[in-house]
């Protein structure tokens, strides 16, 4: 049982935090849960704490929810067992850039590539081919886990919400430092000469 009696709060997020970690976050669905809390026991062999997020829906998915939870990871990993394009892994970076302008943070998607191709097999032989196996999960956290850190959010991301205005960045300042810039001086310059 992942979630014990928990379930009324996994039901209105659309996720669950099945394990908690520090380093990295594999965020899951379906079967796959079960091969990345494998995953996540191997990293742990190998010193790397990892979490294991659910992600049971993908809409609708409480941006600030997630964020809150995986404000605590330097990495996150999203592994699913459909095309990449349009699925799991781009609802997951598209609740979080709309809660707080921003990832942040290594981010990897590990799921099927687009493409033509039919191949036929049971479950995890398709799984080994398409690279969504527990070692291949395992492998893509490990690289994360030792990528350069970079921060998530300028504030503490418990603090999160989709009206939450510190966690957007300041277009004010960003248009500022645009405008200010030597190629943008230099850019107006050789206009006014024309």
């Amino acid at each position: 049982k992942l979630y014990g009696d928990d379930v009324g709060a996994v039901l209105e997020t659309g996720f669950g935090h099945v394990r908690q970690g520090r380093e990295v976050a594999i965020l899951a669905c379906g079967g796959l849960v079960h091969k990345a809390l494998a995953a996540a026991d191997a990293l742990a062999a190998d010193g790397i704490s990892a979490g294991v997020v659910d992600v049971l829906r993908i809409k609708p998915l409480d941006g600030g929810a997630l964020a809150r939870v995986l404000g605590g990871y330097a990495a996150m990993l999203t592994v699913e067992e459909q095309i990449l394009d349009g699925g799991m892994g781009s609802a997951v970076m598209e609740a979080l850039i709309d809660t707080t302008g921003a990832i942040g943070r290594p981010f990897k998607r590990l799921g099927m590539r687009d493409g033509f191709a039919v191949v036929n097999g049971d479950r995890d032989h398709l799984h080994r081919l398409y690279g969504i196996d527990t070692p291949d999960i395992a492998r893509a956290a490990k690289e994360l886990a030792v990528s350069p850190r970079t921060p998530f959010c300028a504030m503490s991301c418990r603090d999160a919400s989709p009206t939450s205005a510190s966690m957007i960045p300041d277009r004010r300042s960003a248009a500022s430092r645009w405008r200010n810039s030597s190629a943008t001086q230099k850019a107006r310059s050789s206009a006014s000469n024309r």
